[in-house]
């Protein structure tokens, strides 16, 4: 790795590292003054920004609790967000298909809530995941043994040390279920990019950008997973690990996208 790069990771680390000691200071200096939190006016304007499966879950969590003036803003014409179906016809027959991202995990609660409520049936599933480099001619697949990903074993057993640490870490400090919304500022993997705890514990750069990248960019991350704290690694192994044998569960809908969010 470049110099420029261990930069970009030093300046990341501190901005976080001030910003967490900034948050703490501000919180024991202003903490104990009364005030009431906008959240606790019914009233109050909210803004959820996408109208996904996400979306459509926290506008109804919200409207549930008695907030009444909830806007969800979608650049496109339907909600749904890359949640869709298609209806093929031919010869007097339809067939649907998922054109995109289908599936949720279980720890959706407000969503998998609102279906329930909707009488919308819905079925679980088992998602692997296939990773096939042809470049390097090697696949990578939940559920199943393949010879040539031999070379990734010890990246497997260095990944798997890897989250186990984070979780007990984050289990210590948080002393709560696993959840995006329970952090502790104590907590050092806050400050601390999964890329870099990789490098730390090992892990090759040929795994990292031929498992973990495609894997994890595929789903609920994104492409630059470099800089996102490593303290997210016990939430996202819950959901999809990368270990090959525990292929991931999710819950789905038995109907199309149309019947979902119209």
């Amino acid at each position: 790795m470049n110099v420029l790069c261990w930069l970009k990771y030093i300046a990341t680390f501190i901005c976080i590292l001030l910003l967490a000691i900034y948050t703490y200071i501000k919180s024991r200096l202003f903490g104990n003054k009364k005030r009431t939190p906008p959240l606790h006016n019914r009233d109050c304007k909210i803004a959820i920004v996408g109208g996904g499966i996400g979306g459509v879950g926290a506008a109804y969590a919200l409207l549930r609790s008695g907030y009444t003036n909830v806007t969800i803003y979608e650049s496109r014409d339907k909600l749904g967000g890359n949640a869709k179906t298609h209806v093929w016809q031919t010869d007097n027959k339809s067939i649907t298909t998922g054109l995109s991202v289908l599936a949720w995990p279980e720890i959706f609660r407000n969503y998998i809530h609102l279906l329930n409520e909707l009488n919308i049936k819905t079925t679980t599933v088992k998602l692997p995941f296939f990773i096939d480099n042809k470049e390097e001619n090697t696949i990578f697949a939940h559920g199943k043994q393949h010879g040539n990903t031999q070379q990734y074993n010890n990246d497997l057993k260095r990944w798997t040390r890897m989250v186990n640490t984070v979780k007990y870490v984050s289990n210590f400090f948080n002393g709560r279920e696993i959840s995006l919304y329970h952090f502790s500022l104590l907590n050092p993997f806050n400050y601390i990019s999964i890329k870099m705890l990789s490098l730390l514990f090992g892990i090759s750069n040929r795994f990292w950008n031929n498992i973990v990248v495609p894997m994890y960019a595929s789903t609920f991350l994104s492409t630059k997973l470099s800089f996102i704290p490593s303290s997210i690694l016990s939430i996202v192994d819950s959901l999809i690990s990368i270990e090959p044998n525990r292929i991931p569960i999710m819950q789905t809908w038995l109907q199309t996208s149309v019947d979902v969010f119209d």
